[in-house]
Parts: C-alpha cells; sequence; structure tokens
C-alpha cells in the first residue's frame, strides 16, 4: 500500500496526481505505510475549515486513510478550542501519531495542545490540509 502526501492532497482536490509534473517526484518519496508501525492513531478533523468547505475533502481523506488500511480513532473538533482537548488527551494517551485534517488554525490548535500534555515525548503529527490558505497546513 503507497501514499504520500502528495497523493492525498491531490485525491481529497479531486486532482488526478499525473497532472502535475512533481507527481514523479513525489511517487519516489511515497512510504509504505505497511511497513511503518503507526501504533495508535488519532485523527482530529474539523468540517468547518474554509467556511464549511472542507467538509467533503474531509471524508474522502478519510476514505483514503481507511484505503490505504490505516487504522484510527476520529475526533470531530466542531469548536473553538477543541483541536487543543482532542490533541492534549492524544498526547496522554500515548498515540504515536495525530494527523490533523484541517486548516491552520485546526492546526496550530493540535500543535498548542500536544504542546500542552506536558510531555517529554509526542506524537509525530501529519497535517492534511483543507482550510482556506494553509499558511501553516
Amino acid at each position: 500500500m503507497l501514499v504520500s502526501y502528495f497523493d492525498i492532497r491531490h485525491s481529497c482536490f479531486g486532482r488526478p496526481a499525473d497532472s502535475n509534473p512533481q507527481s514523479a517526484i513525489d511517487s519516489r518519496l511515497a512510504r509504505s505505510y505497511s511497513d511503518i508501525d503507526m501504533g495508535e492513531t488519532i485523527v482530529i478533523a474539523n468540517e468547518h475549515a474554509n467556511w464549511r468547505a472542507s467538509r467533503a475533502k474531509v471524508r474522502r481523506a478519510l476514505e483514503i486513510l481507511r484505503g490505504e488500511g490505516m487504522s484510527f480513532s476520529f475526533v470531530r473538533s466542531d469548536s473553538p478550542g477543541h483541536g487543543v482537548e482532542a490533541a492534549k488527551q492524544a498526547a496522554s494517551r500515548s498515540a504515536e501519531t495525530v494527523v490533523v485534517i484541517g486548516g491552520d488554525g485546526t492546526v496550530n490548535e493540535a500543535i498548542n495542545g500536544l504542546l500542552a500534555s506536558g510531555l517529554e515525548t509526542l506524537p509525530r503529527l501529519g497535517i492534511i490540509p483543507t482550510g482556506s490558505s494553509n499558511d501553516l497546513a
């Protein structure tokens, strides 16, 4: 099973991966997730990002992750500050990976939540951008 950030992003946005010359490079960088022990994975998603336009993108990203065989717990961030609490709880549950699906605000909340956990070892952070500007995401 091969999936890369590029493949997920372009599948979520409805563009085929080969529509960009960068795809040849990205396909060489793709990782096989079947070879990586992801441990417990928590996915935090904000369907309200990009003025609620990210709802379909969130659903598509979740389909792709499931299709690649990833098992994860899903948390819907539905109010300001909820991403902070969700990420903090993920860190305290010793999750090995936190994947954020949303915009800059959701990513910012997740990072702050991970850091607020006070733990020395933090989970890996994955980002699937679905916001309007995605400066950080």
